[in-house]
């Protein structure tokens, strides 16, 4: 009489030992898209929440030497489709950099900070003498025609954008038509 050896079984799939190879090729089709419908939601939504890129251009307005304030004027266009804002900007070559706006007051033009800038899903928003404008503070060194200028701009979801800005020659910047700066540092 022989003895039967040790019993074999085939190796089992993944699928077998997780028991969806006993389940109808419909549910495990379902379970393979259903897998791949959140992948593909998560994607998206990882998408969503990547920080929009706005397109830049614009110049800083050159000063005389010693100037303790020098303007910043961009173009900025929003190619997505959520708004974007910005909350603040810095820059290497200037001890600080602020969004302002010119604001008629007692029928004097004023400068007073911008908390938070929003560029319009699709948008565009202009920053112009005698209006928006960003306004670098102590220059760091003379900066002259020519020249480029970084700054940082921080958008509210805690991205930046850096943008590389030439020096053009223009009136004194920030004094032109009379205005004033209120706030600290002016």
């Amino acid at each position: 009489m022989s003895h039967p050896g040790p019993r074999t079984e085939p190796p089992q799939s993944h699928a077998s030992r997780r028991g969806l190879a006993h389940r109808p090729a419909r549910f495990r089709l379902g379970a393979i898209c259903g897998l791949g419908a959140a992948a593909a939601a998560l994607v998206a939504s990882a998408a969503a929440a990547a920080p929009a890129r706005l397109e830049v251009t614009g110049h800083v307005r050159a000063a005389p030497p010693g100037a303790p304030v020098m303007a910043g004027y961009l173009t900025l266009r929003n190619p997505g489709r959520r708004s974007v804002a910005i909350t603040g900007a810095a820059s290497p070559a200037f001890a600080r950099v602020e969004v302002h706006r010119t604001v008629m007051r007692d029928g004097v033009a004023r400068m007073e900070p911008v908390q938070r800038l929003e560029v319009p899903a699709g948008g565009t928003v202009r920053m112009a003498p005698g209006g928006m404008h960003l306004m670098l503070i102590r220059p760091r060194r003379a900066l002259r025609p020519g020249e480029t200028v970084r700054v940082v701009l921080r958008f509210a979801e805690g991205a930046e954008q850096a943008v590389t800005l030439p020096v053009r020659r223009g009136g004194m910047a920030g004094m032109e038509d009379g205005h004033h700066h209120d706030g600290p540092g002016h």
